[in-house]
């Protein structure tokens, strides 16, 4: 997690975060589960101020 001012206006920043916990099953097989979040306190031309996102994931591996 970080916080992203900006350069010439202080009141203006950026919070972000992002977790990724990622399980093995098996030797080849796992899963995988990302959330991130995103503040910005002063967006530009309607973006979204907030995001927010769950991404989950199986993965094989076959190595």
């Amino acid at each position: 997690a970080y916080v992203q001012p900006a350069v010439r206006q202080f009141d203006d920043y950026r919070v972000l975060w992002d977790v990724v916990l990622k399980v093995s099953i098996t030797k080849a097989l796992s899963s995988t589960t990302s959330v991130a979040f995103q503040r910005d306190s002063d967006p530009l031309h309607g973006v979204a101020g907030s995001d927010f996102s769950l991404t989950t994931g199986l993965a094989l591996d076959w190595n």
